[in-house]
C-alpha cells in the first residue's frame, strides 16, 4: 500500500515559526529552478533542476518514486498556509520498497538557511515515518550523508538525533570531496 499524504504540521516554537511539509505543486517549479541557480544546492543535487522541463520531467519522477514506495518527497513551508511558497525540500528515498534503510537529503533556499527550517523539517519526517500515518513497509533506519566541509549539515544532522556514524573519502569526479554519513534508527 502506497503511503498518502498531502501534508504534515510542525508546530511553532518559542523561536520559530510553524512549518509545513506538503507535496509539491506545479507553482512550485519557479521556486524549484530559482534554488537550483544557487551553486550550493546544484552541486550536490543528483539532478539539477535548471529549467521548467527538468522540474515536470522530476515531478514525474516523483510521482512515480511515490508510487513505488521508493521516494518521498515534500516542499518545507514556513506558517500553517499550505499554499505559500516552498522554502526548501526534504526526501527520503530507497532503493526497493522492501528496504528498511532510508536516506534522507534536503536543501532550503539561500535566503532561509540558518533558521532551523531543515532540522525541524527532517524530525517531523522520523516522526511521521514512526507514526500510524506511514502505511509502507517499515524503515527502521535513515541516513543523511553529506560532503565533509557541509559544517551545517552535520549541525542540521545532529539537532535532529542523527548521529556521526563514519566518514567518507573522496570518489572523483562524481564526489570530489569527502564526506560525512549520520544515522538514526527509527
Amino acid at each position: 500500500m502506497a503511503v498518502t499524504l498531502d501534508s504534515l504540521s510542525v508546530p511553532a516554537t518559542t523561536a520559530a515559526p510553524a512549518l509545513t511539509l506538503r507535496t509539491w505543486r506545479t507553482r512550485d517549479v519557479p521556486v524549484i529552478v530559482l534554488a537550483h541557480a544557487d551553486p550550493l544546492v546544484r552541486s550536490r543535487s543528483p539532478q539539477p533542476l535548471t529549467d521548467e522541463t527538468a522540474v515536470h520531467v522530476w515531478f514525474q519522477l516523483l510521482d512515480e518514486g511515490w508510487a513505488a514506495g521508493t521516494l518521498y518527497v515534500l516542499a518545507i513551508v514556513e506558517g500553517d498556509e499550505p499554499d505559500a511558497d516552498a522554502l526548501g525540500l526534504i526526501a527520503v528515498s530507497r532503493p526497493t520498497p522492501e528496504d528498511e534503510v532510508g536516506d534522507v537529503t534536503y536543501w532550503t533556499v539561500a535566503e532561509r538557511r540558518g533558521r532551523a527550517f531543515a532540522p525541524r523539517a527532517l524530525e517531523s519526517v522520523v516522526d511521521w515515518i514512526r507514526s500510524e500515518r506511514w502505511t509502507d513497509a517499515p524503515l527502521h533506519r535513515l541516513q543523511l550523508a553529506h560532503s565533509g566541509d557541509n559544517d551545517a549539515a552535520c549541525r542540521v544532522a545532529e539537532k535532529a538525533g542523527f548521529a556521526l556514524e563514519r566518514e567518507l573519502a573522496a570518489k572523483p569526479p562524481k564526489y570530489p570531496e569527502s564526506g560525512h554519513v549520520h544515522a538514526r534508527k527509527l
